[in-house]
């Protein structure tokens, strides 16, 4: 009886000091990188060249999105991630706009090449 009461008196303190544990933490925690690796891997299908770095480049932005929008949605309170959003979408359309002014560089050869024929 003794051995369960200073149990009890130690779970209690524990609990005190770190919360309560909650396992759908655990949950996502192993979750974010599982999702970002298949995101990604799946991106990295497409073909090389601007499209794959905006494909992999849009995979990132949207599992970092998604879990912020799911440590809100299990915290609740004030949408702290539309700060977070605002920056990972300011990203990917800043990228997507400079890749469409890249000029392409299939076909082209430099001209130091080319002078000499």
């Amino acid at each position: 009886m003794l051995t369960l009461s200073v149990t009890r008196r130690a779970n209690a303190q524990v609990t005190a000091r770190i919360g309560v544990l909650e396992p759908h933490r655990v949950w996502f925690g192993l979750a974010v990188p599982i999702a970002l690796v298949a995101s990604v891997g799946l991106a990295l299908r497409q073909p090389a060249g601007h499209r794959r770095r905006r494909a992999v480049h849009g995979a990132i932005v949207a599992g970092l999105a998604a879990s912020d929008m799911a440590i809100w949605v299990l915290g609740g309170g004030f949408f702290w991630p539309v700060w977070s959003l605002l920056a990972l979408i300011g990203s990917f359309v800043a990228h997507a706009w400079v890749a469409a002014l890249a000029p392409s560089a299939r076909g082209t050869r430099p001209a130091a090449l080319t002078a000499g024929k």
